[in-house]
C-alpha cells in the first residue's frame, strides 16, 4: 500500500506583520497577467472572522493588482488595473460553502480560464464552491505590468503600506499557469489528505 501523504509543517501568519514575499519568482506564469489561465491551491487553517483577509497576491501598489482571498466569508478574487480602477471584484456565490475561517483545515481553490468566455472559479475543500462565474471582458490586467511586480502570500502592499493581513496557518501553496479540472482539485484534496504537488502524477 502507498503511504499518504503527510507535512508536519505550514507558515504561521500573526495578522499582524507577517507575509511572506516571493519576489520576482515564476513571472509571466503567475496569476494576473490578461491572458493566462492560471489555478491557486492553498490550505489554510484560521479562526479570523475578519471582513478581508487575503491569501495571495500580484502587485506593490495596488494598482496593479491581482488577490485571492476572502471577502465577507466568501472566496474572493479582484483585479484592479494600473489607473486604480476595479476591473473585476468578484465573490463566491455559497457563502456556507465557502467560508474559510472554520478553526479546521481547509483546502481553497481559484482556478481562471481564458478563451472565447472568460469563468473564475472556486473550490473549497475539493467541492464547487458556488457558481462558476462568467468574467468576460473585465477580467485582466496589463501583463507587461504584472511582470514587474512581486508575488506576495498573505497580504497585499499598497505603497509602503500592508494589507489585510492573513491570521493563522498556511501550507501547501501552488501556483499553475493552466486551468486545473475539477478532477485535478478533487484529487489534490485527496479526502482531505493532501497530496504531494512535486509529483505530478499524484493528482494528474
Amino acid at each position: 500500500a502507498l503511504t499518504p501523504f503527510t507535512n508536519n509543517y505550514s507558515m504561521n501568519f500573526d495578522g499582524t506583520d507577517d507575509y511572506v514575499d516571493l519576489g520576482t519568482a515564476g513571472q509571466g506564469d503567475v496569476f494576473g497577467a490578461a491572458t493566462i489561465d492560471h489555478t491557486i491551491s492553498l490550505w489554510i487553517k484560521s479562526s479570523d472572522s475578519a471582513t478581508s483577509r487575503y491569501f495571495a497576491s500580484v502587485g506593490a501598489s495596488n494598482r496593479p493588482a491581482v488577490v485571492f482571498g476572502w471577502y465577507g466569508s466568501r472566496l474572493n478574487n479582484f483585479f484592479r488595473d494600473a489607473s486604480g480602477n476595479d476591473v473585476m471584484n468578484e465573490k463566491n456565490a455559497g457563502a456556507s460553502g465557502g467560508n474559510p475561517h472554520t478553526g479546521s483545515w481547509v483546502h481553497c481553490v481559484t482556478v481562471m480560464k481564458r478563451g472565447s468566455t472568460d469563468t473564475c472559479q472556486w473550490y473549497r475543500n475539493g467541492s464547487v464552491s458556488g457558481a462558476e462565474v462568467d468574467i468576460s471582458g473585465n477580467a485582466g490586467v496589463d501583463s507587461a505590468i504584472v511582470l514587474t511586480e512581486n508575488t506576495y502570500l498573505g497580504c497585499s502592499i499598497d505603497g509602503t503600506t500592508v494589507r489585510s493581513l492573513y491570521e493563522g496557518l498556511m501550507s501547501d501553496v501552488a501556483i499553475w499557469n493552466v486551468a486545473l479540472t475539477t478532477a485535478d482539485v478533487e484529487a489534490i484534496y485527496n479526502s482531505g489528505v493532501p497530496n504531494d504537488l512535486r509529483l505530478a502524477a499524484s493528482y494528474d
